[in-house]
């Protein structure tokens, strides 16, 4: 088996936004990734002759704790939400010590929802921030 040398963990991790200075320091999760649309091309007989593409899709889910919400939330004009913002730049980085650094971006991000939940035995409350990018940029 091949060491591929320092393998990355959560502790490696920055997130930070085009909203911030600073990166997110009640994150708790982020996933992202690309979708794209594919279909069978289909001809003459019962078999596929192709793979058709279609749409592409960069969808991000930042999962942060309740006062980083609220602080966020805080810094909005009064009567709008998170999902007014618009053109929001994500960003991650994996700096393992040691290994090499990888930063991934989500550009023209907005925040599609939210949604705030507790229950009886939480410690505290994770929300689910939904997004959409309009692209995902890997290894910049």
């Amino acid at each position: 088996m091949a060491v591929r040398g320092v393998q990355y963990a959560w502790e490696d991790i920055q997130v930070a936004t085009s909203q911030s200075s600073v990166p997110l320091e009640g994150i708790l999760g982020v996933d992202y990734g690309t979708e794209q649309d594919k279909n069978y091309g289909y001809g003459r007989g019962s078999s596929p002759h192709s793979i058709q593409r279609g749409n592409k899709r960069f969808p991000w889910v930042l999962t942060i704790k309740q006062s980083e919400f609220e602080a966020w939330q805080r810094s909005m004009p009064p009567g709008t939400d998170l999902t007014d913002l618009r053109n929001i730049t994500v960003t991650v980085s994996y700096a393992p010590a040691g290994g090499t650094q990888t930063t991934d971006q989500g550009l023209g991000c907005e925040i599609t929802g939210f949604k705030k939940a507790m229950k009886q035995g939480d410690g505290e409350m994770a929300i689910d921030l939904q997004i959409m990018a309009l692209k995902n940029l890997y290894n910049i």
